[in-house]
């Protein structure tokens, strides 16, 4: 039987990511990079990403659900790319 990747991955975050519009600067100093070398340095193997919340809010660009009002830029694209430049691998 085979063994998949997340059944032996160790070192999981689970970026829980439930933000209401109300915050006006929640992403202001938001550094994908930053994130992912705080995780690198923890030896983080995967992390889990919201797509959306329970607000109805995504947090990439979408024609059909509703980006976060607070976002001017694509976190889950920019923080997967980050991640994955340190060999971290992303469920969302």
């Amino acid at each position: 039987m085979k063994t998949e990747w997340w059944e032996t991955c160790r070192r999981q975050i689970h970026l829980d990511f439930h933000t209401p519009e109300f915050p006006d600067d929640c992403f202001v100093a938001f550094d994908a990079k930053e994130n992912a070398a705080i995780l690198a340095k923890a030896h983080v193997q995967a992390v889990k990403i919201f797509a959306a919340d329970h607000y109805g809010n995504s947090y990439y660009n979408t024609s059909v659900g509703h980006r976060h009002s607070r976002l001017n830029f694509d976190f889950l694209g920019e923080m997967t790319s980050a991640l994955h430049a340190r060999n971290i691998r992303v469920m969302a």
